[in-house]
Protein backbone atom coordinates (compact mmCIF):
# COMPACT_ATOMS: atom_id res chain seq x y z
CA UNK A 1 0.00 0.00 0.00
CA UNK A 2 0.84 3.77 -0.31
CA UNK A 3 3.32 5.09 2.34
CA UNK A 4 1.45 7.16 4.88
CA UNK A 5 3.25 9.91 7.34
CA UNK A 6 2.42 9.24 11.24
CA UNK A 7 1.22 12.69 11.96
CA UNK A 8 1.44 14.17 15.35
CA UNK A 9 -2.33 15.25 14.79
CA UNK A 10 -3.38 11.77 14.81
CA UNK A 11 -5.28 10.77 17.95
CA UNK A 12 -2.98 7.20 18.14
CA UNK A 13 0.51 9.11 16.79
CA UNK A 14 1.99 7.30 19.91
CA UNK A 15 0.13 3.92 19.29
CA UNK A 16 0.92 4.05 15.64
CA UNK A 17 4.56 5.03 16.57
CA UNK A 18 4.97 1.63 18.92
CA UNK A 19 3.16 -0.74 16.44
CA UNK A 20 5.46 0.21 13.78
CA UNK A 21 8.69 -0.28 16.18
CA UNK A 22 7.31 -3.69 18.14
CA UNK A 23 7.96 -6.03 15.28
CA UNK A 24 11.02 -4.55 13.88
CA UNK A 25 11.97 -4.64 17.32
CA UNK A 26 11.60 -8.66 17.36
CA UNK A 27 12.96 -8.90 14.11
CA UNK A 28 16.16 -7.38 15.23
CA UNK A 29 16.91 -9.08 18.45
CA UNK A 30 16.05 -12.83 16.34
CA UNK A 31 18.74 -11.05 13.85
CA UNK A 32 21.32 -10.27 16.58
CA UNK A 33 24.42 -12.56 17.40
CA UNK A 34 25.09 -13.66 20.61
CA UNK A 35 27.14 -11.22 21.05
CA UNK A 36 25.16 -8.56 19.12
CA UNK A 37 24.20 -5.26 19.96
CA UNK A 38 21.44 -2.96 19.13
CA UNK A 39 21.73 1.07 19.42
CA UNK A 40 18.92 3.01 19.12
CA UNK A 41 18.98 6.82 18.52
CA UNK A 42 15.92 8.67 20.51
CA UNK A 43 14.99 12.32 21.66
CA UNK A 44 12.75 13.37 24.45
CA UNK A 45 9.50 12.52 22.32
CA UNK A 46 9.09 8.55 22.30
CA UNK A 47 12.00 7.56 24.49
CA UNK A 48 9.72 7.07 27.23
CA UNK A 49 7.75 4.71 25.87
CA UNK A 50 10.58 3.18 23.40
CA UNK A 51 12.26 2.24 27.08
CA UNK A 52 9.43 0.21 28.20
CA UNK A 53 9.12 -1.29 24.18
CA UNK A 54 12.93 -2.42 24.56
CA UNK A 55 12.60 -3.69 28.33
CA UNK A 56 10.30 -6.25 27.05
CA UNK A 57 11.76 -7.34 23.87
CA UNK A 58 15.46 -7.32 24.77
CA UNK A 59 15.30 -7.26 28.82
CA UNK A 60 15.71 -4.38 31.47
CA UNK A 61 18.74 -6.58 31.93
CA UNK A 62 20.23 -6.03 28.81
CA UNK A 63 20.14 -2.47 28.97
CA UNK A 64 22.54 0.33 28.62
CA UNK A 65 22.65 4.25 27.74
CA UNK A 66 24.28 6.76 25.80
CA UNK A 67 23.87 10.22 25.86
CA UNK A 68 24.75 12.62 22.48
CA UNK A 69 25.80 16.05 22.58
CA UNK A 70 24.29 17.01 19.48
CA UNK A 71 23.65 20.68 19.00
CA UNK A 72 26.08 23.54 20.79
CA UNK A 73 23.50 25.83 21.10
CA UNK A 74 19.00 25.49 21.04
CA UNK A 75 18.89 27.76 18.06
CA UNK A 76 15.00 28.35 17.95
CA UNK A 77 12.56 26.29 20.62
CA UNK A 78 9.37 26.21 21.65
CA UNK A 79 11.04 24.21 25.01
CA UNK A 80 11.63 26.51 28.04
CA UNK A 81 14.82 24.33 28.32
CA UNK A 82 16.88 23.92 25.27
CA UNK A 83 17.57 20.44 24.07
CA UNK A 84 21.05 20.02 23.19
CA UNK A 85 21.33 15.98 23.86
CA UNK A 86 19.94 12.91 22.29
CA UNK A 87 19.70 9.77 23.87
CA UNK A 88 21.16 6.68 21.99
CA UNK A 89 19.77 3.49 23.56
CA UNK A 90 21.83 0.43 23.93
CA UNK A 91 20.29 -3.12 24.02
CA UNK A 92 22.23 -6.53 23.78
CA UNK A 93 20.77 -9.70 23.23
CA UNK A 94 23.04 -10.73 26.32
CA UNK A 95 24.80 -8.16 28.34
CA UNK A 96 27.96 -9.57 29.26
CA UNK A 97 31.84 -8.63 30.39
CA UNK A 98 34.28 -8.44 27.06
CA UNK A 99 31.71 -7.71 24.11
CA UNK A 100 32.80 -4.21 24.00
CA UNK A 101 35.94 -3.26 22.85
CA UNK A 102 37.66 -1.41 25.07
CA UNK A 103 40.17 1.31 24.09
CA UNK A 104 43.69 1.86 25.98
CA UNK A 105 43.72 5.32 27.27
CA UNK A 106 47.59 6.80 26.12
CA UNK A 107 48.57 7.89 30.09
CA UNK A 108 51.10 10.53 30.66
CA UNK A 109 53.40 9.72 33.25
CA UNK A 110 55.59 12.76 35.20
CA UNK A 111 58.09 10.35 37.20
CA UNK A 112 60.72 7.50 35.73
CA UNK A 113 63.19 5.19 37.61
CA UNK A 114 65.12 2.25 36.84
CA UNK A 115 61.96 0.03 36.59
CA UNK A 116 60.37 2.43 33.99
CA UNK A 117 57.45 5.24 33.97
CA UNK A 118 54.85 6.02 37.19
CA UNK A 119 52.52 8.34 38.51
CA UNK A 120 51.57 8.92 42.39
CA UNK A 121 48.76 8.20 43.65
CA UNK A 122 47.14 9.86 46.75
CA UNK A 123 45.78 7.00 48.92
CA UNK A 124 43.92 8.78 51.24
CA UNK A 125 40.40 10.01 51.58
CA UNK A 126 37.64 11.66 53.84
CA UNK A 127 36.64 9.73 56.74
CA UNK A 128 32.73 11.36 56.85
CA UNK A 129 29.39 10.33 56.68
CA UNK A 130 28.95 7.50 54.40
CA UNK A 131 32.95 7.15 53.68
CA UNK A 132 33.93 6.50 57.45
CA UNK A 133 36.20 3.42 57.95
CA UNK A 134 37.40 3.49 61.44
CA UNK A 135 39.29 0.13 60.46
CA UNK A 136 41.26 2.48 58.03
CA UNK A 137 42.59 4.88 60.80
CA UNK A 138 45.99 2.99 61.63
CA UNK A 139 49.60 3.69 61.38
CA UNK A 140 51.97 2.54 58.51
CA UNK A 141 55.91 2.03 59.65
CA UNK A 142 58.53 4.13 57.26
CA UNK A 143 60.29 1.07 55.79
CA UNK A 144 63.69 2.96 56.39
CA UNK A 145 63.24 6.11 58.73
CA UNK A 146 60.84 3.27 60.96
CA UNK A 147 58.86 6.84 61.37
CA UNK A 148 54.87 6.19 61.40
CA UNK A 149 52.53 7.89 58.89
CA UNK A 150 48.77 8.96 59.97
CA UNK A 151 46.17 9.94 57.64
CA UNK A 152 45.45 13.77 57.80
CA UNK A 153 42.79 14.86 60.22
CA UNK A 154 39.53 14.00 59.02
CA UNK A 155 40.93 11.51 56.18
CA UNK A 156 41.40 8.20 56.09
CA UNK A 157 43.85 5.33 53.99
CA UNK A 158 42.25 3.89 50.99
CA UNK A 159 44.23 0.55 51.15
CA UNK A 160 43.90 -1.80 54.22
CA UNK A 161 46.47 -3.07 56.75
CA UNK A 162 46.26 -6.26 54.88
CA UNK A 163 47.21 -5.09 51.90
CA UNK A 164 49.90 -2.51 53.12
CA UNK A 165 51.47 -5.33 54.97
CA UNK A 166 50.84 -8.85 53.20
CA UNK A 167 49.38 -11.65 55.18
CA UNK A 168 52.29 -12.70 56.35
CA UNK A 169 53.54 -9.48 57.00
CA UNK A 170 56.42 -9.33 54.23
CA UNK A 171 54.75 -9.50 51.30
CA UNK A 172 52.03 -6.08 51.21
CA UNK A 173 53.00 -3.12 49.22
CA UNK A 174 55.54 -2.23 50.99
CA UNK A 175 57.56 -5.15 50.64
CA UNK A 176 56.96 -5.10 46.42
CA UNK A 177 58.29 -0.87 46.72
CA UNK A 178 54.76 0.01 45.27
CA UNK A 179 54.36 3.32 48.09
CA UNK A 180 56.68 6.64 47.85
CA UNK A 181 56.87 7.78 51.15
CA UNK A 182 57.11 11.76 51.09
CA UNK A 183 58.92 12.71 54.57
CA UNK A 184 58.15 15.92 54.02
CA UNK A 185 54.42 16.60 53.15
CA UNK A 186 54.45 12.97 55.79
CA UNK A 187 52.11 11.61 53.13
CA UNK A 188 51.94 8.33 51.34
CA UNK A 189 51.16 7.56 47.42
CA UNK A 190 50.85 4.48 45.53
CA UNK A 191 53.10 4.53 42.74
CA UNK A 192 51.38 3.49 40.01
CA UNK A 193 52.83 1.92 36.64
CA UNK A 194 51.18 1.24 33.54
CA UNK A 195 50.28 -2.71 34.78
CA UNK A 196 48.27 -1.19 37.43
CA UNK A 197 46.02 1.18 35.50
CA UNK A 198 42.81 -1.65 35.31
CA UNK A 199 40.28 -2.08 31.96
CA UNK A 200 37.73 0.24 34.24
CA UNK A 201 39.72 3.06 33.69
CA UNK A 202 40.23 2.41 30.05
CA UNK A 203 36.30 2.16 29.29
CA UNK A 204 34.12 4.30 26.76
CA UNK A 205 31.96 6.28 28.71
CA UNK A 206 28.19 6.83 28.17
CA UNK A 207 28.22 11.00 27.74
CA UNK A 208 29.53 11.77 23.88
CA UNK A 209 30.63 15.40 23.05
CA UNK A 210 33.36 14.90 20.83
CA UNK A 211 31.10 12.95 18.28
CA UNK A 212 29.69 15.34 15.67
CA UNK A 213 26.73 17.31 15.76
CA UNK A 214 23.86 17.88 13.61
CA UNK A 215 25.30 20.84 11.87
CA UNK A 216 28.10 18.54 11.54
CA UNK A 217 26.41 15.88 9.75
CA UNK A 218 24.51 18.14 7.15
CA UNK A 219 27.97 19.59 6.24
CA UNK A 220 28.58 16.22 5.75
CA UNK A 221 25.82 15.80 3.14
CA UNK A 222 26.25 18.79 1.28
CA UNK A 223 30.00 18.10 1.22
CA UNK A 224 28.90 15.06 -1.20
CA UNK A 225 26.97 17.77 -3.68
CA UNK A 226 23.97 17.03 -2.14
CA UNK A 227 20.89 18.81 -0.59
CA UNK A 228 21.68 20.19 3.02
CA UNK A 229 18.24 20.01 4.47
CA UNK A 230 17.12 16.95 3.29
CA UNK A 231 16.86 15.28 6.35
CA UNK A 232 16.09 17.33 9.87
CA UNK A 233 18.39 15.08 12.14
CA UNK A 234 20.78 13.56 10.03
CA UNK A 235 23.64 12.02 12.26
CA UNK A 236 27.30 12.43 11.69
CA UNK A 237 30.16 9.87 10.69
CA UNK A 238 31.74 10.21 13.80
CA UNK A 239 29.17 8.97 15.85
CA UNK A 240 28.27 6.06 13.97
CA UNK A 241 31.86 5.50 14.15
CA UNK A 242 32.42 5.78 17.61
CA UNK A 243 29.58 3.08 18.23
CA UNK A 244 31.43 0.96 15.47
CA UNK A 245 34.79 0.52 17.28
CA UNK A 246 32.56 -0.66 20.54
CA UNK A 247 31.26 -3.43 18.61
CA UNK A 248 33.31 -4.18 16.15
CA UNK A 249 37.68 -4.63 15.66
CA UNK A 250 39.81 -3.69 12.44
CA UNK A 251 39.60 -7.60 12.00
CA UNK A 252 35.80 -7.59 12.00
CA UNK A 253 33.57 -9.19 8.91
CA UNK A 254 30.79 -7.89 11.00
CA UNK A 255 27.06 -7.08 9.39
CA UNK A 256 25.69 -3.81 10.59
CA UNK A 257 22.06 -3.60 10.21
CA UNK A 258 19.98 -0.09 10.11
CA UNK A 259 16.18 -0.63 9.83
CA UNK A 260 15.99 4.00 9.40
CA UNK A 261 19.04 4.33 7.25
CA UNK A 262 17.59 7.89 6.72
CA UNK A 263 20.44 9.64 4.88
CA UNK A 264 22.62 6.78 4.55
CA UNK A 265 24.73 7.75 7.33
CA UNK A 266 25.71 4.33 8.91
CA UNK A 267 26.56 3.25 5.51
CA UNK A 268 29.21 6.00 4.90
CA UNK A 269 30.84 5.35 8.17
CA UNK A 270 31.30 1.39 7.77
CA UNK A 271 33.06 2.22 4.44
CA UNK A 272 35.29 4.87 5.94
CA UNK A 273 36.29 2.93 8.87
CA UNK A 274 36.87 0.08 6.37
CA UNK A 275 39.23 2.31 4.46
CA UNK A 276 40.73 3.28 8.13
CA UNK A 277 41.93 -0.36 9.30
CA UNK A 278 41.28 -2.28 5.85
CA UNK A 279 38.28 -4.51 7.31
CA UNK A 280 35.65 -5.67 5.58
CA UNK A 281 32.14 -4.99 7.55
CA UNK A 282 29.15 -4.94 5.62
CA UNK A 283 26.14 -2.84 5.91
CA UNK A 284 22.42 -3.47 4.94
CA UNK A 285 20.33 -0.59 5.38
CA UNK A 286 16.82 -0.47 4.98
CA UNK A 287 14.49 2.91 4.07
CA UNK A 288 10.62 3.29 3.10
CA UNK A 289 10.55 5.65 -0.38
CA UNK A 290 9.02 8.62 1.99
CA UNK A 291 8.59 11.15 -0.47
CA UNK A 292 10.72 14.63 -0.47
CA UNK A 293 8.29 17.77 -0.36
CA UNK A 294 7.06 19.33 -3.40
CA UNK A 295 8.99 22.33 -2.22
CA UNK A 296 12.34 20.92 -0.79
CA UNK A 297 15.83 21.62 -2.57
CA UNK A 298 16.10 17.69 -2.74
CA UNK A 299 12.94 18.00 -5.11
CA UNK A 300 14.57 20.74 -7.37
CA UNK A 301 17.87 18.71 -6.96
CA UNK A 302 15.43 15.53 -8.48
CA UNK A 303 15.59 13.31 -5.73
CA UNK A 304 11.39 11.96 -5.42
CA UNK A 305 12.13 10.29 -1.93
CA UNK A 306 14.47 9.85 0.61
CA UNK A 307 15.55 6.61 -0.59
CA UNK A 308 17.40 8.07 -3.68
CA UNK A 309 19.31 10.84 -1.77
CA UNK A 310 20.69 7.65 0.40
CA UNK A 311 21.34 5.45 -2.48
CA UNK A 312 23.08 8.72 -4.00
CA UNK A 313 24.82 9.04 -0.74
CA UNK A 314 26.36 5.74 -0.72
CA UNK A 315 27.89 6.45 -4.51
CA UNK A 316 29.13 9.55 -3.82
CA UNK A 317 30.73 8.74 -0.44
CA UNK A 318 32.30 5.40 -1.50
CA UNK A 319 33.58 7.41 -4.76
CA UNK A 320 35.01 10.19 -2.12
CA UNK A 321 36.84 7.30 0.27
CA UNK A 322 38.02 5.32 -2.81
CA UNK A 323 39.95 8.59 -4.11
CA UNK A 324 41.71 9.43 -0.34
CA UNK A 325 42.68 6.34 0.09
CA UNK A 326 46.55 6.31 -0.19
CA UNK A 327 49.46 4.00 -2.12
CA UNK A 328 47.70 2.44 -4.67
CA UNK A 329 45.12 0.57 -1.75
CA UNK A 330 41.79 -0.28 -2.66
CA UNK A 331 38.17 -0.46 -0.60
CA UNK A 332 35.28 -2.52 -2.07
CA UNK A 333 32.03 0.60 -1.93
CA UNK A 334 29.70 -1.52 -4.01
CA UNK A 335 26.17 -2.60 -2.54
CA UNK A 336 23.56 -3.41 -4.06
CA UNK A 337 19.46 -1.80 -4.08
CA UNK A 338 16.85 -4.34 -3.48
CA UNK A 339 13.07 -3.29 -2.90
CA UNK A 340 9.89 -5.57 -1.27
CA UNK A 341 7.88 -6.52 -4.22
CA UNK A 342 5.48 -9.95 -4.71
CA UNK A 343 6.92 -13.29 -6.21
CA UNK A 344 7.77 -12.98 -10.33
CA UNK A 345 5.58 -16.70 -10.22
CA UNK A 346 2.40 -17.22 -10.98
CA UNK A 347 0.50 -18.38 -7.41
CA UNK A 348 -1.09 -21.96 -7.57
CA UNK A 349 -5.42 -21.53 -6.49
CA UNK A 350 -6.84 -24.83 -5.71
CA UNK A 351 -9.94 -25.06 -7.62
CA UNK A 352 -12.83 -27.11 -6.01
CA UNK A 353 -12.63 -30.84 -6.21
CA UNK A 354 -15.37 -31.36 -8.58
CA UNK A 355 -14.46 -28.12 -10.65
CA UNK A 356 -12.78 -29.98 -13.53
CA UNK A 357 -12.73 -26.98 -15.93
CA UNK A 358 -11.78 -24.75 -14.02
CA UNK A 359 -8.62 -27.09 -12.78
CA UNK A 360 -7.91 -27.22 -16.51
CA UNK A 361 -7.65 -23.50 -16.64
CA UNK A 362 -5.49 -23.12 -13.57
CA UNK A 363 -3.19 -26.08 -15.20
CA UNK A 364 -3.00 -23.87 -18.52
CA UNK A 365 -1.93 -20.59 -17.00
CA UNK A 366 0.92 -22.55 -14.73
CA UNK A 367 2.48 -23.76 -18.03
CA UNK A 368 4.87 -20.53 -18.00
CA UNK A 369 4.77 -20.22 -14.20
CA UNK A 370 6.52 -16.87 -14.44
CA UNK A 371 4.46 -13.99 -14.50
CA UNK A 372 5.07 -11.82 -18.10
CA UNK A 373 5.99 -8.57 -16.73
CA UNK A 374 8.75 -9.94 -14.33
CA UNK A 375 12.00 -8.74 -15.29
CA UNK A 376 14.80 -11.76 -15.48
CA UNK A 377 16.93 -10.13 -12.92
CA UNK A 378 14.14 -10.21 -10.32
CA UNK A 379 13.84 -14.08 -11.22
CA UNK A 380 17.44 -14.26 -10.44
CA UNK A 381 17.69 -13.14 -7.38
CA UNK A 382 14.10 -14.56 -6.01
CA UNK A 383 15.69 -17.37 -6.78
CA UNK A 384 18.67 -16.83 -5.13
CA UNK A 385 16.71 -16.80 -2.29
CA UNK A 386 14.87 -19.92 -2.71
CA UNK A 387 18.17 -21.72 -2.92
CA UNK A 388 19.38 -20.38 0.55
CA UNK A 389 21.63 -18.48 -1.34
CA UNK A 390 23.31 -14.86 -0.24
CA UNK A 391 22.13 -12.14 -2.16
CA UNK A 392 25.65 -10.75 -2.01
CA UNK A 393 27.15 -13.49 -4.02
CA UNK A 394 29.02 -12.64 -7.14
CA UNK A 395 26.76 -12.46 -10.15
CA UNK A 396 27.54 -12.26 -13.93
CA UNK A 397 25.93 -12.37 -16.92
CA UNK A 398 26.81 -14.18 -20.39
CA UNK A 399 25.48 -15.86 -23.59
CA UNK A 400 22.08 -15.10 -21.71
CA UNK A 401 22.86 -17.08 -18.68
CA UNK A 402 22.93 -15.70 -15.11
CA UNK A 403 26.13 -17.33 -13.50
CA UNK A 404 25.93 -17.20 -9.68
CA UNK A 405 29.17 -17.84 -7.35
CA UNK A 406 28.13 -19.20 -3.90
CA UNK A 407 30.17 -16.93 -1.68
CA UNK A 408 30.23 -19.53 1.24
CA UNK A 409 31.04 -23.16 -1.03
CA UNK A 410 32.64 -22.01 -4.06
CA UNK A 411 29.78 -23.80 -6.21
CA UNK A 412 28.80 -22.28 -9.34
CA UNK A 413 25.27 -22.24 -10.71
Amino acid sequence: GAWRKNSKDSGHYHSNWLSMMLPRLHLAKTLLREDGVIFISIDDNEQAQLKLLCDEVFGAENFESIIWKKKGGAGNTEKILGCLTEYILCYFKKKEAGIFNYREIEHTYKYKDEIGEYNLEGIEKTNSGAYARPTMLFGIKHPKTKEIFYPTDGMRWTIGKEKIYGKNGNDGLIAQNKLYFDDKKKKIYFIKRPEDYSQSENVYYNLLTECGSLSIAKDEISDLDLPREAFETPKPTALLNYLLNLITDKNSDSIIMDFFSGSGTTAHAVMQLNAEDSSRRRFICVQLPEETDEKSEARKAGFDTIAEIAKERIRRAGRQISDGLQDGSEIDTGFKVFKLAESGFKQWRQPGQADTEALQRELSLNIDSVLSETSSENLLYELMMRMGLKLTCKVSFSDDVYFVEDEDTGGLY
